[in-house]
């Protein structure tokens, strides 16, 4: 993808990384709103039912679905992406740190110490990020 020639056909490659990408979007999309909408159905947070245990997996299944986009993004300059990069690795770096921080029950230590949810800021900062690449490159105004 780094030729100087316009309208240069994909290879398969190519094809193979727009898919892993565009899937990372959209399961990200489908997480951020499973997660949504179970943290708003659930009345009492405290009691543990498993709920901890569900958002933790989805919480990580978020982060997986946010890394194959980071990584298989089609970006021209590549300090742009080395930022993207190292900016994901921060935000794994956070989740494990809130896993250790929290022994295991992620929900109830952001219910107890919701500074705690500062550490989901670089993981923002990477969907961001996306989300500007994106409109930007289908000039999308809303983006």
């Amino acid at each position: 993808m780094g030729e100087r020639e316009l309208y240069q056909p994909l290879t398969k490659h190519d094809k193979l990384t727009v898919v892993l990408y565009r899937t990372g979007i959209v399961l990200t999309a489908i997480l951020l709103s499973v997660m949504t909408i179970g943290l708003y159905s659930v009345t009492d947070l405290t009691d543990d039912r498993g709920i901890g245990v569900g958002f933790a997996l989805l919480t990580v299944a978020l982060y997986i679905a946010v890394g194959l986009s980071v990584m298989f993004i089609h970006l021209y300059v590549s300090r742009f992406h080395t930022f993207l990069k190292r900016l994901y690795y921060l935000s794994v770096a956070g989740l494990l740190s809130l896993i250790f921080i929290s022994k295991g029950s992620m929900l109830a230590l952001l219910i107890d110490a919701p500074y705690y949810s500062l550490m989901f800021l670089p993981l923002a900062g990477c969907l961001g990020f996306v989300t500007a690449k994106e409109a930007f490159c289908f000039r999308l105004n809303e983006g």
